[in-house]
């Protein structure tokens, strides 16, 4: 397994080395995301228990991008992810799975697109686009706020998107109303980077998604249609809606997101996948260098985990204080602490899950 990550890491660094050489106006740049504490303490079913998961590095991000020419451009975003399995779960006492799986990956894109600049102030994109979906996730909000994203959020079937596929950009004002729009083609796969970069039937997802601005209020509106199956039968909706507002040091946020995956649920009579969320955050920036923060955020499936093919119910309740500490342009340590009340309800069982957990993390882009 090291010998797999060094020879990736050898490849990457060559192909930096390589993009930078031969590509004018080439930008090259990583976030860094890095674990400092990471404790647990709580129950599961009943039974308490308690984890210390250490210090580990756990994303690294590479920004590389060219202007091949006055209307062309292009943005690559290959990311490094350690995947411990350390996370409390369902079943398992708390420290029960520390360490498990731990899993370097090196083959995960956040972004790969070809971006052209087109008459009527239009923009289009083609190819691992990451759709705008939710600002929290889509436009990577709780990067800059949490060190360990929410269930709503980092979630494939509410807050999260990852699509391979086609984005056109036009801003419109309407006097004092600003109105980015942005309209999607996409592969439409279940989810997550599994289907990211084949189509599982022949017909494209569309999905619209519009942010308006007055003053200081923002909005935004988002609605996905599309099919799911390989047979190109049952349809899926997504759908996801939110505002944000900033008076003085103070701010705040709020997002709902939902959808219906029709008969995806494999029970006597098929049943449809209906997933719902949503989560509201409120800042106050004390400082030039820091900010606090208190999240809550929900989540809850009419099936079990993050497949739709698993018959049951979760519900995720989990309301996090926060604080983001700035020690210089694009590096910040995030502390948060989160409390969790989680359930789940299958055939013949039933399991809880209640913790605390504090986590301290560094960030850094450049």
């Amino acid at each position: 397994m090291l010998r797999r990550y060094s020879l990736a890491v050898l490849i990457c660094g060559i192909f930096i080395c390589r993009f930078s050489s031969v590509t004018e106006g080439a930008n090259v740049g990583a976030h860094v995301k890095m674990i400092l504490y990471d404790y647990k303490d709580g129950e599961s079913n009943g039974v308490t228990g308690h984890e210390y998961a250490g210090m580990a590095l756990s994303e690294m991000i590479l920004y590389l991008s060219s202007e091949i020419s006055e209307t062309i451009s292009v943005d690559l975003q290959p990311m490094f992810n350690t995947v411990t399995g350390a996370t409390p779960r369902f079943g398992n006492k708390i420290g029960d799975n520390k360490y498990i799986n731990i899993k370097p990956v090196f083959d995960e894109w956040r972004k790969a697109v070809l971006t052209v600049l087109l008459p009527y102030e239009l923009e289009m994109a083609v190819g691992i686009v990451k759709p705008r979906f939710t600002w929290d996730y889509g436009t990577e909000l709780f990067w800059e706020e949490e060190i360990n994203g929410g269930k709503f959020s980092c979630n494939d079937f509410l807050g999260a998107m990852h699509e391979t596929g086609i984005e056109l950009y036009k801003p419109i004002e309407f006097s004092a109303v600003s109105l980015p729009t942005y309209l999607y083609l996409l592969n439409g796969g279940p989810g997550g980077q599994k289907n990211l970069f084949n189509d599982n039937n022949n017909t494209p997802t569309v999905m619209l998604h519009v942010e308006p601005e007055i003053g200081a209020f923002r909005f935004q509106g988002t609605l996905a249609r599309g099919k799911w199956d390989d047979n190109n039968k049952y349809d899926m909706t997504r759908y996801s809606a939110g505002a944000a507002y900033m008076w003085g040091g103070f701010s705040a946020r709020a997002e709902f997101a939902g959808g219906n995956w029709e008969k995806s649920i494999p029970t006597k009579v098929l049943e449809d996948a209906t997933p719902f969320g949503y989560y509201a955050k409120l800042f106050y920036e004390f400082s030039s260098w820091g900010k606090a923060m208190l999240h809550y955020d929900y989540a809850k499936h009419n099936f079990n985990g993050f497949i739709t093919t698993a018959p049951g119910e979760e519900e995720y309740i989990t309301i996090t204080p926060g604080l983001q500490i700035t020690l210089a342009p694009g590096s910040m340590i995030q502390i948060q602490y989160d409390i969790a009340d989680w359930k789940k309800w299958r055939k013949n069982q039933n399991d809880t899950l209640k913790f605390n957990r504090l986590t301290v993390g560094l960030r850094s882009t450049f």
